[in-house]
C-alpha cells in the first residue's frame, strides 16, 4: 500500500503536490479487530461504490460521485488500520492530510484535492483536533450567521414595540377622557432604562462571541490555516474532484460540526470501541497462530505486523529458511490448545474496558509465551484498572 503526502511547498513546483512517503505491505482485513459485521457493510459499501458501473449510475441521478467515512472511537480502536486494510483490499493508493500542518492554506488544501488521482483513499485523521471552528462565512452558509442573528433581534424587538404599541392604543381608547396621563402611558419601551437582567444577557452574549473568535484566531495563524468552511470547499465544493473515497477519524465525534459530518458529506458512520472478549480471543489467536498453517494469507498478515517478506528464494530478513520459526509459540501443541487458552485469556479481561492496542501492547513482549501471557494477565489488568481510575498515564511495571 503506497502511502503519499502533502510535498512541501519549495519542491511542489517541480515534483508536483504529492509525494510517496511510504509503502507498506497490504494488511488483511482479518488482523483488523472489529466486529464482523461492521468489517463486512464497510468493505461491502466501498467495493459497490468502486464498481465500474457507479459513476454513471450516480451521473444519471445528478449525484455528485463522491463517498466519505467517518471512522469514530478512542484511540488504539483500529480506525487508521481499517483505512489501510481497505486500501490493500481494493489497491488504492492513500494520501493523508494533516489539517494541523500551520504552514498548510485553505488555496494549498483545494489544489491538493484537485490533483488527486481519481480512485484514492484520502485520510483525514484525528479531525476534532484540527480546531475547525466556524467562522462568519461558514456560519452565513449554513443560515446561522451574525447577520440573521441581528436581524432576528431587529425583528423581535419590532414585534415587542408592535405588542406595546397595541396595547397602549387599546389603554388609549380605554381612557380617552383621561387626557392628562395619557402622555405618561405613551412611554417608547426602547427609551426604558436597561434592567440588570437585560445588561446580563447583552454582556454573556457579547463573551460568547468573543470567546467563539479568539479560539479561532488561536487555532489559525493570520491569513494562514483552514478554516471550516475552506474544508468544506475542498471536500464537495463545485470544483471538487470526484472518486475519491474520504475518510476521517476522530476520537470525540462530539466536538464535530454538524455540517462537517451531515449525509453527502459522509455517508456512512463507523463506530469502534473497546475490546470485546470475543474481539480479544481473537487478537490472542492471531497473535500466537503459526504462519506456516497453509492459509495464504498468513505471509501478507506477518508482513503487517512489521516483519519482512520473504524473498523468492526462501530466505526471511537475510535468514535462512525456516528460521521463522523464532516467532513461533514454543508452548502452544495444537490450534486446539491456542483456542482454549485465548478463551482462558478472554475471561480474565473485563469487556469494553481495554483498546485492542493495549492488549496487543502486553502481547507483544510476551510473543512467543501464550502460556506465561495467561499467567500474567490478571496482575497487569489490576495495574491497568487501578490507572485508569486514578487517571494516571504512567503504569507500574
Amino acid at each position: 500500500t503506497v502511502i503519499r503526502r502533502p510535498t512541501p511547498k519549495d519542491r511542489a513546483r517541480y515534483a508536483g503536490h504529492w509525494s510517496k512517503t511510504s509503502s507498506r505491505p497490504s494488511r488483511p482485513m482479518d488482523t483488523v479487530i472489529l466486529d464482523a459485521e461492521q468489517k463486512a457493510r464497510v468493505q461491502a459499501d466501498v467495493n459497490e461504490y468502486l464498481h465500474p458501473l457507479s459513476p454513471r449510475w450516480y451521473a444519471d441521478r445528478g449525484i455528485p460521485y463522491r463517498r466519505g467515512y467517518l471512522f469514530y472511537g478512542p484511540p488504539g480502536t483500529g480506525k487508521t488500520s481499517l483505512s489501510f486494510a481497505l486500501a490493500g483490499i481494493f489497491g488504492l493508493e492513500i494520501y493523508v492530510i494533516s489539517l494541523q500542518e500551520p504552514a498548510l492554506t485553505e488555496g494549498d488544501l483545494g489544489l491538493l484535492f484537485n490533483s488527486l488521482p481519481r480512485r484514492c483513499i484520502v485520510l483525514l485523521e484525528d479531525i476534532d483536533s484540527a480546531g475547525l471552528l466556524r467562522d462568519g462565512k461558514s456560519d452565513e452558509d449554513e443560515g446561522q450567521g451574525p447577520k440573521e442573528g441581528k436581524s432576528r433581534k431587529v425583528q423581535d424587538k419590532a414585534e415587542e414595540k408592535k405588542g406595546t404599541d397595541e396595547k397602549s392604543g387599546d389603554k388609549k381608547d380605554e381612557n380617552k377622557d383621561a387626557k392628562d396621563g395619557k402622555d405618561e402611558k405613551k412611554i417608547d419601551e426602547d427609551e426604558k432604562p436597561w434592567t440588570l437582567q437585560d445588561l446580563a444577557k447583552a454582556l454573556k452574549s457579547a463573551n460568547t462571541r468573543d470567546r467563539r473568535q479568539n479560539e479561532a484566531d488561536k487555532n489559525r495563524l493570520p491569513g494562514q490555516g483552514i478554516s471550516l468552511s475552506g474544508l468544506l470547499n475542498a471536500i464537495d465544493g463545485v470544483a471538487t474532484h470526484e472518486g475519491r473515497v474520504l475518510i476521517m477519524t476522530t476520537n470525540h465525534p462530539e466536538k464535530l460540526d454538524e455540517a462537517l459530518i451531515r449525509p453527502g458529506r459522509v455517508d456512512m458512520q463507523v463506530e469502534f470501541g473497546f475490546a470485546t472478549r470475543t474481539q480479544i480471543a481473537e487478537l490472542f489467536t492471531r497473535m500466537y497462530a503459526s504462519d506456516r498453517t497453509g492459509d495464504p494469507r498468513a505471509p501478507a498478515a506477518a508482513a503487517a505486523n512489521g516483519s519482512a517478506k520473504t524473498a523468492s528464494n526462501g530466505a526471511l530478513n537475510g535468514h535462512a529458511k525456516g528460521s521463522s520459526s523464532f516467532l513461533e509459540a514454543r508452548d502452544v501443541s495444537s490450534k486446539e490448545d491456542l483456542e482454549g487458552i485465548a478463551y482462558s485469556f478472554a475471561q480474565r479481561l473485563p469487556e469494553k474496558v481495554f483498546t485492542p492496542a493495549e492488549i496487543q501492547g502486553f502481547l507483544l513482549t510476551r510473543k512467543k509465551e501464550p502460556r506465561k501471557a495467561l499467567e500474567e494477565i490478571e496482575e497487569w489488568r489490576d495495574k491497568q484498572v487501578e490507572a485508569k481510575e486514578k487517571k494516571s498515564r504512567v503504569v507500574d511495571a
